[in-house]
């Protein structure tokens, strides 16, 4: 049994320093910054990159998350694994057969699935 992916919605990075990032996805790749954000209450601030398709239209987002606070859950990624890989997302047909396969699999989802 397959995950019925639709699209990857998001990928996301855990960085020390957030606006390095930024300069070098721009910079390097021509993306375009989408937005900021800051959740003082997780303790992370971040931003989302629109990648674009072969069309030039958005095909998904890149997301670059840093540590606002010593005691985040970015911070407390960052010093156990370093710089990199945080998460991604993926758009599904049936969220809870998705994560039911990845369980099969041997992976956990994050807070199990999640509807938006």
């Amino acid at each position: 049994m397959a995950l019925g992916l639709k699209r990857i919605d998001h990928v996301s990075m855990a960085v020390w320093k957030l606006d390095e990032q930024v300069e070098f996805f721009t910079k390097v790749f021509g993306w375009k910054e989408a937005g900021r954000f800051t959740n003082e209450k997780e303790g992370f601030a971040g931003c989302v990159l629109d990648v674009p398709g072969a069309d030039g239209q958005r095909q998904m987002q890149w997301e670059i998350l840093e540590p606002i606070g010593d005691n985040s859950f970015i911070a407390k990624f960052l010093n156990e694994r370093g710089p990199g890989l945080h998460h991604v997302t993926l758009e599904v047909a049936d969220a809870d057969k998705a994560a039911a396969r990845l369980r099969e699999c041997g992976i956990q989802p994050f807070g199990g699935p999640r509807v938006s």
